[in-house]
């Protein structure tokens, strides 16, 4: 609801005088209170492109962002061979946390990927209290885009059609994981006033995420003989859930047609509905047995390698940081373990961020990884890690190994040295036989070797337990623990539905639902033994029926699990229902607990 005010009033110059004194008082108070916050703020400029990797003819974005401060005299790099759609435009913001304040300054360009090849976007600047900043550079990827089945498409009625809308998918067979291009195409031979796309087709027995960035040019196409206007209006990832035969259903839209002759302007256009046909799908099982190190990625992958060091003693740590990209289900893709030579020891990975973008034809999921390698024995190692991931063309297994081998050099630390100047002085405690001993010689050499075992005993246990006390120290500090138990684990992923429970009323319906989507996959996961690999709705719905759970229960866990993911996948983070939801789960929780009290083996 808008209201509008109208007020009327006689200028006094006193009553001026004092309320212009009293508003610089105010702001010279309101300066001084947020001085301190704003001096306390580093300055950052910094330059982001919406997807590093793009395909000939789509549209991306490219953010130029001034972090707490005032800008002046921007000037953007040169864009060449990219085509700039609009820009910049320009967006100011201020945010206050705990008597902070920060401030944020965009300069934003819509760009067209007009070519193919390797491109550099140079830095741009701007003047900041007299002083020039400039932003990194942004190397960028193009690359053409893959042939789909539109140019196979026949208009529905003959030749006749002079308008229809059809689905497409880029394949006829896929394997369960693996991501599918789903387009919603609108064909025409006539004028139309706009169209609306008013039903999604049903992606059962897929996971769906739509695409913002994709190419809405209008092209043409001859079909039948007739050139047909083509735009793509609508365009998904899909990635299949379970093997079988899977039916996409149709979609709708609403458009407008123009009416010819003299009385179509005062008519307006003609509203036609139209719709798609169903689209059938064959989808494959994973070969089996799957490979005891699968990652659960489908499709195509990659992955590279950042040391923190490359020479450490025995008494050290090596940090790795990996980066994996690849365009499978991230659902289903988990951190792979590495395979080390003998003297070196490697520890759980930890995921420290994931991101999923979008380079113009295909949806990558991006895992930044960390490994804690403790070295055992020193020497010279070299080694190259490797994934197993599934190749959809080739349809096998494959290990993908890193980008380049990693070459380590490991020297005795302090602790190793001293084991072995212990080992050469006992060695030397050990007496020289010069001549035959007599009776009481020998008497003395005997007590004199008891004596060095009970000392060298003493002194490996006393070491020993220097370097388990060192080691866990060490491991208390870089936060690596040994793998939990299944209990532990199952107690861990409650936990974290305990924190979704504790984001209820913190006014972020999207962290809410995150939360308690990663922490109800992890439970069921580990309650029902289930690899994240092969955690699906069926594989889920399967293992409660073996352990014959109630169908209502098993409804019950799927109608959350589902929830969840219309609310991160499709956007309706609805807060209404987010007490309801909560309260669901806990009550499959608490069911599933009295009814599968068991723990998975180990």
């Amino acid at each position: 609801m808008q209201y509008n005010h109208a007020m009327s009033f006689q200028h006094d110059p006193k009553r001026s005088a004092s309320l212009r004194f009293s508003c610089a008082a105010r702001w010279i108070l309101w300066s001084l209170w947020l001085l301190p916050a704003a001096l306390a703020a580093q300055v950052q400029f910094q330059a982001r492109c919406s997807s590093p990797e793009l395909v000939q003819g789509n549209q991306f974005e490219v953010v130029f962002e001034l972090k707490n401060a005032e800008g002046a005299r921007f000037i953007p790099p040169d864009f060449h061979p990219f085509r700039v759609l609009s820009g910049p435009n320009l967006m100011q913001s201020a945010t206050m946390l705990n008597g902070k304040t920060s401030t944020q300054l965009q300069w934003s360009y819509t760009l067209d990927a007009v070519q193919t090849g390797d491109f550099v976007i140079g830095p741009a600047s701007v003047t900041v209290a007299g002083k020039i900043l400039k932003t990194q550079s942004l190397h960028l990827q193009v690359t053409l885009p893959q042939s789909g089945k539109r140019q196979n498409l026949a208009p529905p009625g003959g030749a006749k059609a002079d308008l229809f809308i059809a689905a497409t998918v880029d394949r006829e067979k896929a394997w369960t994981g693996q991501q599918i291009n789903f387009q919603l195409n609108l064909y025409t031979l006539v004028s139309i006033e706009g169209a609306d796309l008013i039903g999604l087709p049903d992606f059962k027995g897929f996971f769906a995420q739509e695409k913002k960035r994709f190419n809405t040019e209008i092209q043409y196409i001859n079909l039948k003989g007739k050139k047909y206007a083509v735009k793509t209006i609508y365009e998904a990832a899909l990635f299949p859930q379970e093997a079988g035969t899977l039916v996409i259903g149709p979609a709708r839209i609403r458009a407008g047609v123009e009416q010819m002759g003299a009385l179509g302007v005062f008519m307006g256009p003609r509203p036609v509905l139209l719709q798609t046909q169903p689209i059938s799908l064959e989808v494959q099982a994973l070969p089996t047995p799957l490979p005891t190190d699968f990652s659960g990625g489908v499709g195509t992958y990659s992955w590279e390698f950042e040391q923190d060091k490359d020479t450490l003693t025995t008494d050290e740590a090596l940090t790795l940081r990996a980066q994996v990209r690849g365009d499978g289900d991230a659902r289903r893709f988990a951190p792979p373990r590495l395979e080390l030579p003998a003297g070196l020891e490697a520890f759980e990975p930890k995921q420290v961020e994931e991101e999923t973008y979008e380079n113009g034809e295909r949806i990558i999921h991006r895992n930044n990884l960390e490994y804690v390698i403790m070295p055992k024995t020193p020497g010279e190692y070299a080694f190259t890690p490797v994934i197993s991931v599934f190749d959809p063309e080739r349809g096998s297994y494959q290990r993908v190994a890193a980008s380049e081998q990693l070459r380590l050099v490991v020297l005795p630390g302090k602790n190793y040295a001293q084991q072995l100047q212990m080992t050469d002085s006992l060695s030397n405690l050990t007496p020289r036989r010069t001549q035959q001993p007599g009776i009481g010689q020998k008497a003395g050499y005997w007590l004199l070797a008891l004596g060095a075992l009970s000392l060298s005993a003493v002194l490996i246990l006393l070491l020993w337990y220097l370097r388990r006390r060192r080691r866990f120290s060490r491991n208390a500090e870089t936060q690596v623990v040994p793998p939990p138990s299944a209990q532990a684990q199952i107690k861990s992923a409650q936990f974290r539905l305990t924190e979704a429970g504790r984001l209820l009323h913190q006014g972020n319906p999207r962290a809410f639902y995150h939360a308690l989507f990663q922490g109800w996959c992890q439970y069921l996961g580990l309650k029902l033994d289930l690899p994240t690999a092969q955690l699906s709705h069926k594989s889920v719905e399967d293992a409660l029926q073996f352990r014959q759970a109630p169908q209502m229960l098993i409804n019950q866990v799927q109608e959350v699990w589902q929830k969840c993911e219309l609310a991160l996948f499709s956007g309706q983070t609805d807060a209404v229902s987010m007490e309801s939801l909560w309260r669901q789960a806990e009550d499959c929780i608490q069911e599933l607990e009295r009814r599968l009290p068991g723990i998975p083996r180990q």
